[in-house]
């Protein structure tokens, strides 16, 4: 049931659980590595870890779906600049 997940992960979010929501949108990536908004949201994770290594390879799967996706650009130039 992957909508449940990405609902309870999304309530998550909305809550600012941003780790707990994380965790779940990764079980997500497992059977659906293309959905950019769970990979947003990791990288969100990343971000409040300072987890760069991990920023970088995120960032760089989410703009290889969505190029122009802001949010991911904008994570890839901060994951760059602090590493």
């Amino acid at each position: 049931m992957k909508w449940l997940t990405e609902l309870r992960a999304g309530i998550l979010v909305a809550r600012d659980r941003t780790t707990e929501a994380a965790a779940l949108y990764r079980e997500l990536l497992e059977s659906e590595p293309t959905h950019v908004p769970a990979l947003i949201t990791v990288l969100s994770d990343c971000g409040e870890r300072n987890a760069v290594d991990e920023a970088i390879r995120i960032a760089e799967r989410a703009l290889a779906i969505d190029s122009r996706n802001f949010v991911a650009l904008q994570a890839l130039g901060w994951a760059y600049a602090s590493s």
